[in-house]
């Protein structure tokens, strides 16, 4: 079986006082990783672990700003979820030969501060038609 190029693989770890990594399961490493790409060239990287959105994030979107754009503009919930990340997160790529690919992120992949952002879009939007949402309470004081 071949594998794809841009397999990308995460183990979560630790760094210490003494800048020591500590992998959180070495056993899962050595037998995921050691085993997969033995005698293959790879590239290691290290970030800190993104935040997804909160769940207080998201029960503010799935209970207000859904529905009522889904109420107002009488599209179903599900179809209303994708028109509003259809219209505030839709990503254009150019490839190389200058054809414009475009893709829409799933609120999934956002982090806080990202559906933060998204959802006050959101909410901005459907004010401005109108269609007015309860306070965001939920989400504020949240860190950010």
């Amino acid at each position: 079986m071949s594998e794809s190029p841009d397999l990308r693989l995460t183990f979560p770890a630790h760094v210490d006082s003494a800048g020591i990594l500590t992998l959180d399961d070495p056993m899962k490493w050595r037998a995921t990783l050691l085993g997969r790409f033995r005698g293959k060239a790879v590239t290691v990287e290290i970030g800190r672990p993104k935040v997804k959105r909160s769940d207080a994030q998201n029960r503010y979107y799935w209970s207000c700003v859904v529905p009522i754009f889904s109420e107002c503009s009488g599209y179903e919930k599900d179809e209303a979820h994708d028109l509003l990340k259809g219209k505030f997160l839709k990503i254009e790529r150019v490839l190389p030969g200058g054809e414009i690919m475009e893709r829409v992120r799933s609120t999934t992949e956002l982090t806080v501060p990202e559906f933060h952002e998204y959802v006050e879009r959101c909410v901005r939007f459907c004010d401005s038609m109108d269609w007015r949402m309860p306070p965001m309470d939920d989400m504020a004081g949240m860190a950010l």
